[in-house]
């Protein structure tokens, strides 16, 4: 499924003193109670986080799908990776977290009464962003991060705090794709990721993908790898359909 086929709205959040924008795409089957914010990449909104909200729509999630530039009217120049460095380091975390925040609280609104499971799914510096949310933000049922980045070069007000140092706030189950020959998140970070997530005794799961780059489930970019893509979707809709619909509260 792509979606272009499938049901999509446009939806504003309140979060603090500005409205955010959201792409809402609906169950299309069966409701599971369910619902799943989606965090893109640094590109922002486009057609791949689209597809993947529309997949998430076809197994009978709610996708809600923030746009990160919503705060600033538009993407910022993406066309180097020079402009791509930077855009990351503008994107400031604080911000992200509570316009998450508010569209958790949102989803929750929109159906009171109801025990809602609520989860979070991110790529790139959105994988970021979900973690520290999952971190920070009470009652995420799940959260997914495909090659989030783990630490950052330097600490700014946009970036306070590495998203490793937010594993010992950790309480949602957390699973993690990436691979072996991604160069934002080289073998000395993972191995020190996996270490502080397994002295923290949470709840997760990494999954290292041999011979795949940062964004290889991407399937516009020259570093998709069709059969790491597909295996590390397939174990992600397990992990949600567990997390999300059948794990005891």
């Amino acid at each position: 499924m792509d979606q272009k086929t499938a049901t999509k709205t446009t939806r504003h959040v309140a979060s603090g003193k500005v409205d955010i924008a959201c792409h809402f795409l609906p169950s299309r089957t069966q409701d599971t109670g369910a619902s799943i914010i989606v965090m893109p990449t640094v590109h922002g909104i486009n057609d791949y986080i689209l597809d993947t909200a529309a997949l998430l729509s076809d197994q009978g999630y709610d996708a809600w799908v923030i746009d990160i530039y919503s705060r600033a009217g538009g993407k910022p120049d993406l066309t180097t990776p020079d402009a791509i460095k930077d855009a990351v380091a503008g994107l400031s975390d604080p911000e992200i977290v509570n316009d998450i925040g508010a569209v958790a609280t949102a989803i929750r609104d929109e159906k009171p009464g109801t025990d809602r499971r609520l989860g979070v799914l991110g790529f790139c510096i959105g994988g970021a962003h979900a973690l520290i949310a999952a971190a920070t933000i009470p009652k995420l049922d799940a959260c997914v991060g495909f090659y989030g980045l783990v630490a950052y070069s330097e600490l700014t007000d946009t970036k306070p705090k590495s998203p490793i140092d937010y594993v010992a706030d950790l309480d949602t189950p957390f699973l993690y794709h990436v691979g072996d020959q991604d160069v934002w998140v080289p073998d000395h970070l993972r191995s020190a990721f996996k270490a502080r997530l397994r002295e923290s005794g949470k709840a997760h799961e990494i999954r290292v993908y041999d011979g795949a780059g940062h964004g290889f489930h991407e399937h516009h970019r020259p570093h998709y790898r069709p059969v790491a893509a597909m295996d590390a979707w397939s174990r992600t809709m397990v992990f949600l359909d567990w997390y999300l619909r059948r794990a005891p509260r």
